[in-house]
């Protein structure tokens, strides 16, 4: 066992999040890489473990694969030794513990907490450790390089994706997947210009080694500092503060990002339950009003991705049987630039309330060249993520003090130029 442990000052009952690094040159100092994060969190009253596991890591590009159930062992195995030394009674929060990593790292982190929900593990018939995993919180992550039981990981537990548009190893956004199978509260961190390396302070500016880093295009990276910062508030929101989030802006550096959350909701539409447009997943839809409509695999990067959308041009709307009181949500991405999206309630009795999200506070499809052919060619790739527009109950009572969410008969949605909505939902929580 080998970790690096930073501890808040004087602190009782922190809580943990236990950390991993991925694949990388196995002889570099990966667990190190860190230390920036640890000693963020702990000035902030959160315990910080960064797991050495450079054992299952690569050496010039030779290395091991298909390993990612023994990371997540492995930090499984951290956590335990960590919450049952008595040097650390008291000091640490059994019941909140989250587990975390980055790249192969943030896959394990997902495996690792779905074996801490079962009582044996699938491959081997062990018992498992008995952890309780208050959440994950996934940097860049892989995904599908391990299923356990050959199947996909489902969480129970939140879920907190960070992930860069730059990103020239994970370019694929893989970890969208895994933030769509997570059943409890969830959230993604989009930032623009941020790579794959930096979140590691150790790793720098190449996602790449050898003659393959020679082709990669890192002028437009974000700076290290800054990529670091968005990583730092991210993780203290997810795990100490979530209402953080609720102005992360005020929080980070000048550089544009997407960020969608998602707590407990009665989703309306979802377009996951099959290719026909005339069904949704607990309304009516009424697409007459589209001049454009289709549902299909939303693609983040030109490529991958298994979530399902509508993409929208004109008016979508879904006919309703009532609602419970809280928010109302959904999440948006334009095809290219800023989506130009408003939305109407009605309730029962005919009242509505109108919203119009400032379309300068959407974020734009993000234009990367990740390799130098493409500005030589001006072949761009279009990264994008889904994002969340939310209309609170405070700020419907404001608009319509007469309109009744419980009563709620339709909803219509407008969108100007192509557009992909996902996640219609009623937000309880």
């Amino acid at each position: 066992y080998e970790g690096d442990l930073y501890l808040p000052v004087g602190a009782k009952n922190a809580p943990l999040l236990v950390f991993v690094h991925g694949n990388h040159n196995m002889i570099e100092d990966n667990k190190g890489g860190y230390e920036y994060l640890g000693r963020y969190l702990a000035a902030r009253g959160v315990a910080f473990q960064s797991v050495e596991q450079s054992h299952f890591n690569a050496y010039f590009g030779k290395g091991l694969s298909g390993e990612n159930d023994a990371r997540a062992l492995s930090l499984l195995d951290h956590a335990d030794k960590i919450l049952n030394d008595p040097r650390f009674k008291d000091r640490i929060d059994r019941d909140r513990v989250f587990l975390g990593g980055h790249s192969r790292g943030g896959e394990a982190a997902a495996v690792a907490a779905s074996f801490a929900e079962l009582p044996y593990n699938p491959d081997t018939g062990r018992a498992t450790k008995d952890i309780k995993v208050a959440g994950v919180l996934a940097v860049a992550p892989t995904d599908g390089q391990y299923k356990p039981g050959d199947r996909p990981v489902d969480l129970n537990v939140p879920y907190f994706l960070v992930t860069g548009a730059w990103d020239q190893d994970v370019s694929s956004l893989e970890g969208m997947d895994q933030y769509l199978r997570a059943g409890a509260w969830r959230g993604q961190l989009f930032v623009d210009y941020a790579n794959h390396s930096q979140f590691n302070s150790n790793w720098g500016r190449l996602d790449r080694e050898g003659l393959a880093a020679l082709a990669l295009a890192t002028g437009n990276i974000l700076d290290k500092a800054d990529q670091e910062r968005f990583l730092e508030v991210a993780a203290y929101a997810f795990i100490k503060d979530r209402e953080v989030l609720n102005d992360l802006k005020a929080y980070l550096p000048q550089s544009g990002f997407a960020l969608a959350t998602q707590p407990k909701s009665r989703v309306l539409a979802d377009f996951e339950e099959d290719a026909d447009l005339t069904t949704a997943t607990d309304a009516t839809p009424d697409i007459k009003g589209a001049t454009t409509y289709q549902e299909g695999a939303f693609i983040p990067s030109d490529r991958g991705g298994t979530n399902h959308v509508a993409r929208l041009v004109g008016t979508y709307a879904l006919n309703v049987n009532g609602a419970e009181d809280g928010a109302f949500a959904l999440d948006v991405a334009a095809k290219s630039g800023r989506a130009d999206i408003k939305i109407t309630l009605i309730d029962a009795a005919g009242e509505a309330v109108h919203f119009t999200p400032k379309k300068d506070a959407l974020h734009a499809a993000h234009e990367t060249g990740l390799l130098k052919w493409q500005y030589a060619a001006k072949k761009w790739e279009y990264k994008r993520a889904l994002e969340t527009a939310r209309l609170t109950k405070e700020a419907m009572a404001r608009e319509n003090p007469a309109f009744n969410l419980k009563e709620l008969s339709r909803v219509e949605i407008t969108v100007g130029g192509l557009t992909e909505i996902d996640n219609i939902r009623i937000e309880s929580d």
